[in-house]
């Protein structure tokens, strides 16, 4: 009987194992999007429809890959709401990968963000982000220069004073 209890025990322990090394694997995959590189083609719905990336010429670009589930998205959003004006002269897309977002309703919850000119709401397919950006971890954010080449990629929440050293 104990000899029972120590194998399925061995073996239990030894599946728990090997789902959290299989979880780690995942969320520890690089990002696919390398320093330099260009901003990649990938398909968006917008609130105008459907529409592909692209820059515009002499603007940086500021990617942030949120979720409405993530409290750190969230805060992130509010405060990107909050200081509306850092944010001129520059590109912004703020994308999800939420099938049931809506573009042009859900963002209402930032009417500063939802109105803005230079920003834009965003759904991508979650197999088309991963392609392109790799794991989507929330938030993500890619900054990209005036040329459109990659120039810093950050994880998680950050200040927005460190966002803007990126620039």
């Amino acid at each position: 009987m104990i000899k029972y209890k120590r194998t399925a025990t061995f073996i239990i322990s030894g599946i728990l194992a090997l789902f959290l090394i299989w979880l780690l694997h995942g969320a520890l995959q690089p990002l696919k999007l390398q320093l330099g590189d260009g901003i990649p083609r990938i398909a968006l719905q917008t609130a105008a429809g459907a529409d592909t990336l692209q820059p515009v010429p002499g603007l940086p670009m500021l990617i942030m890959c949120f979720s409405r589930k993530c409290p750190h998205c969230i805060y992130e959003l509010g405060q990107f709401e909050q200081q509306m004006e850092r944010f001129s002269g520059m590109q912004v897309l703020l994308m999800t990968t939420e099938r049931e977002f809506s573009p042009g309703i859900d963002n209402l919850r930032w009417p500063n963000l939802s109105h803005a000119v230079n920003i834009t709401w965003a759904r991508v397919d979650e197999g088309d982000y991963k392609r392109c950006f790799g794991t989507a971890i929330s938030p993500a954010y890619f900054i990209f220069d005036s040329q459109g080449r990659l120039t810093a990629k950050l994880r998680g929440e950050i200040k927005l004073d460190r966002l803007f050293e990126s620039f």
